[in-house]
C-alpha cells in the first residue's frame, strides 16, 4: 500500500472514531473531543484472546483502520 492511500485510510479512521466517541457521550462532553486529543478517549488494549486467537478489539482505533480498508459501514 502506498503512503498515499495509508494516509487516506487512516484520515477516515480517524473521522469514524471521532464520530463513534462523540455518539457514547453527551453532546456538552463531546465537543472536547477533537482530533488532537480523541485518541486519549480511546480504549487503550488494541488486541484480546478468544476463542484461542488473537483478535482485534472492537471499537479501537485500529479496527476503525481495519474496517476502512475492509470498506465496512456498519458500526
Amino acid at each position: 500500500m502506498n503512503q498515499r492511500k495509508a494516509k487516506r485510510i487512516r484520515r477516515a479512521a480517524r473521522k469514524l472514531s471521532i464520530e463513534w466517541l462523540k455518539s457514547l457521550v453527551s453532546e456538552e462532553e463531546g465537543r472536547v473531543i477533537n482530533e488532537k486529543n480523541f485518541m486519549a478517549y480511546m480504549p487503550r488494549q488494541t488486541h484480546l484472546m478468544a476463542h484461542e486467537q488473537m483478535i482485534i478489539m472492537p471499537n479501537s482505533y485500529r479496527y476503525f483502520v481495519k474496517a476502512v480498508k475492509k470498506g465496512k459501514k456498519h458500526w
